[in-house]
């Protein structure tokens, strides 16, 4: 049931992210099974190792793709939450919180990971909605 709900969208993310956090998770696994002390531990580690990786790799890439589409607007400047807060606040129904909001001379926009882009809020929603801290897109 779970891959059904994954969208094909996700997998170019997915992928990019994954591109460079198995690898890292490799890097640290071989050392680890060769040693005696640490190889009942391999599958924690390993775990753990591709956990974080794969979070500290998924903020870089979600922010340099909500930064690359914002420059579409115009806009230096866009408001989000974490790619873990992300993770862990998978989407509802009925969510106030989003994952980042846009905010163009034409009105607001909030972010998508399923279609990488930005999608208009409705006037009379944005004042329902809030985001994370401001981050500035270089």
């Amino acid at each position: 049931m779970w891959v059904s709900a994954v969208s094909v969208k996700y997998i170019g993310f997915l992928s990019d992210v994954l591109m460079w956090s198995a690898p890292l998770t490799i890097l640290i696994a071989v050392p680890v099974l060769r040693s005696r002390v640490l190889r009942p531990y391999l599958i924690g580690i390993s775990g753990l190792v591709l956990l974080l990786t794969t979070v500290a790799i998924g903020e870089f890439f979600s922010k340099r793709q909500m930064c690359q589409t914002a420059h579409r607007f115009d806009v230096d400047v866009i408001y989000r939450h974490p790619f873990w807060w992300s993770l862990a606040n998978t989407p509802r129904e009925f969510q106030f919180q989003i994952h980042g909001i846009l905010d163009a001379s034409d009105g607001s926009y909030g972010w998508s990971y399923r279609a990488q882009s930005w999608y208009v809020i409705p006037e009379d929603a944005r004042g329902n909605v809030t985001t994370g801290a401001a981050h500035l897109c270089t």
